[in-house]
C-alpha cells in the first residue's frame, strides 16, 4: 500500500476499530493477507502511522495479539498524546473483548488521562459511524468505547443495539452479561 494512502487511511480512522475500513482504501487493505502485514511493517519498523493502521487492520480482523504487538510499537515511536490516547482506547477494547477486564480498565483510564478530548472525540466518530451504517459489530465496538470510557449506560444501550439488529451477535450478550456482572 503507498505511503500516502496509509496515511490518509490512518487520518480517517484515528487508529480506532470502526466497522469496515475507509472506503477510498478499501481494496487495498483487503487485499493484504496475514503474512503481507508484516511485511508492510517491516518497511519502516517504528513508523507509528504504519504500524498504528496495521493494528487497525488486524484487530478488525480479530488477531487481537499482532493487534496489541503493533499498537505498543506505536506507543514506543510516538509521544503525542492525542494518539497515545488513541491507542490506549483501543488496547482497552481488545482487552476488554479478550475478557481481561484489569487490563482493559487500566488502558481506558490511561487513555482518559492522557487526553479525555481525543477519547471522547473517537467515541463521537464512532457513534456517527454506526448511526450511518448501523451493523452489530459497529454497535459493539461503540459499546466497548463507551465502557471504557466509563459511560456504562450508553454501553448497555450500544450493546443493546448489536442485538437489536442481529439477535445470534455472541460478543453483545458477553459484554451485556459482563455488565451485569460488574466485570467493566
Amino acid at each position: 500500500m503507498e505511503k500516502s494512502k496509509l496515511s490518509e487511511y490512518s487520518a480517517k480512522r484515528k487508529f480506532e476499530a470502526t466497522p469496515e475500513p475507509a472506503p477510498a482504501v478499501a481494496p487495498a487493505v483487503a487485499a493484504l493477507s496475514s503474512q503481507e502485514t508484516p511485511a508492510a511493517a517491516a518497511i519502516e519498523p517504528l513508523d507509528p502511522t504504519s504500524h498504528g493502521v496495521l493494528a487497525s487492520f488486524l484487530q478488525d480482523r480479530g488477531d487481537f495479539q499482532g493487534a496489541i504487538r503493533d499498537y505498543e510499537i506505536v506507543l514506543l515511536a510516538n509521544s503525542n498524546p492525542a494518539m497515545q490516547a488513541h491507542i490506549y482506547a483501543s488496547l482497552g477494547v481488545i482487552y476488554r473483548q479478550l475478557g481481561e477486564y484489569a487490563k482493559a480498565r487500566e488502558d481506558s483510564e490511561r487513555a482518559l488521562h492522557l487526553d479525555s478530548n481525543s477519547v471522547l472525540d473517537t467515541i463521537q466518530q464512532t457513534s456517527e459511524i454506526v448511526a450511518a451504517h448501523p451493523d452489530a459489530p459497529g454497535y459493539f465496538q461503540l459499546g466497548l468505547l463507551r465502557e471504557g470510557a466509563g459511560q456504562i449506560a450508553e454501553a448497555q444501550s450500544a450493546y443493546q443495539q448489536a442485538l437489536r439488529l442481529n439477535p445470534d451477535f455472541g460478543p453483545a450478550r458477553k459484554a451485556l452479561e459482563a455488565l451485569g456482572e460488574g466485570k467493566q
